[in-house]
């Protein structure tokens, strides 16, 4: 498994886990909230653009190409989040 090109903080490592548990494959919807944050749809879970961006680069997660697009977490980012962040078991 490649190694991520940023050590990653804890809004990018709680995003992480939220799309490791909630996403079975057809993503997760964000709203648009103001320019820089957007809402877990129903939810008042909310992120910054910049958290998205940060594990997008790592092609831990795919944004998609447009605002309407759900996130999903790639296979990368389920083992990376396997392995580095949940740990051995």
């Amino acid at each position: 498994m490649p190694e991520p090109t940023t050590r990653h903080g804890s809004p990018a490592r709680r995003l992480l886990g939220v799309l490791a548990e909630h996403d079975q494959g057809k993503g997760l919807h964000f709203d648009q909230r103001t320019r820089d944050r957007w809402c877990l749809h129903g939810t008042g879970y909310v992120v910054r653009s910049a958290t998205f961006r940060e594990l997008a680069a790592d092609q831990l997660i795919d944004v998609g190409d447009s605002n309407e697009d759900p996130v999903t977490i790639t296979e990368l980012g389920r083992a990376y989040h396997a392995a580095v962040l949940e740990g051995p078991r």
